[in-house]
C-alpha cells in the first residue's frame, strides 16, 4: 500500500493525460472525482481517513464481517461496481468526471498499490473475490518499494512535477498544441483567434 499523499500526488495524472489528447479542457469536477477515486479503495480498513468518512470496515467490524484490506475493495470487481453504481454521472453530462474517477481508482491506487506495498512484494487480489491470488508489477522484493521509504517519496515528488506539467499543458490549450503537430493549421488558427492573440501563422 502507497501512503495517502502519494495515491493523491497521482491522483490527476491519468485525467490530465488524457484530457491532453482528448481536447477537454480542465475540468475541476473531474480532478476533484479522481482525487477521491485515488483513495475509495482504502475504506476497507479503519486505519484510513476515507475510512473514517465511510466507516465500511469499522462497521462490517462490529456485525462480525470480516474485510481484508487490499482484498475485494482493490479488486478489478470493485471497479466495476463502482462503475455501474455512478454511471447515473453519465446521465448528468458528467462524463468526464466518471472517467477520471474510475481511472484513478485503476491506476492511482491499484497499480501503485501494486509497487509500493508494506512488506515489499505483497501485491494486491485484483481478481478477489473470484481468486485469492496477488498480482505485484515487481515480483524481487529488491526492486519494489516499500511503504514510506526513500524510493515512494522520490517517485511521489515525480507524480508531483508529471502532474504539474500535464496540468499546465492542459490549462494552454491541448487542441492548439495537438493541431501545431498535426499540422492542422485552419484549427490552429481558429483557436488563436478564439483567445484574441495577434500572432502571425506563417507557412
Amino acid at each position: 500500500m502507497a501512503r495517502l499523499d502519494s495515491h493523491i500526488a497521482s491522483a490527476p495524472i491519468p485525467y490530465l493525460g488524457l484530457a491532453i489528447f482528448q481536447g477537454w479542457e480542465t475540468n475541476p469536477a473531474a480532478i476533484a472525482c479522481s482525487v477521491l477515486g485515488s483513495v475509495i479503495c482504502d475504506v476497507d480498513t479503519e486505519r484510513s481517513i476515507i475510512g473514517d468518512l465511510f466507516p465500511i470496515a469499522k462497521l462490517c467490524k462490529k456485525a462480525g464481517i470480516e474485510i481484508e484490506h487490499q482484498g475485494f475493495f482493490h479488486s478489478l470487481t470493485f471497479i466495476a461496481v463502482v462503475g455501474i453504481l455512478t454511471s447515473p454521472l453519465l446521465l448528468l453530462g458528467w462524463k468526464e468526471a466518471y472517467i477520471a474517477f474510475l481511472l484513478a481508482i485503476f491506476i492511482s491506487h491499484q497499480v501503485l498499490d501494486g509497487i509500493i506495498s508494506d512488506p515489499p512484494a505483497q501485491g494486491i487480489k485484483w481478481l478477489a473475490p473470484i481468486s485469492e491470488d496477488r498480482f505485484v508489477f515487481c515480483p524481487n522484493p529488491e526492486f519494489s518499494f516499500e511503504y514510506g521509504s526513500k524510493q515512494e517519496a522520490v517517485l511521489r515528488w515525480i507524480m508531483v512535477v508529471i502532474t504539474g506539467v500535464l496540468l499546465t499543458i492542459n490549462l494552454f490549450s491541448p487542441r492548439l498544441i495537438l493541431n501545431y503537430y498535426f499540422a492542422d493549421a485552419q484549427a490552429a488558427v481558429e483557436i488563436i483567434d478564439m483567445w484574441g492573440s495577434n500572432y502571425e501563422l506563417k507557412a
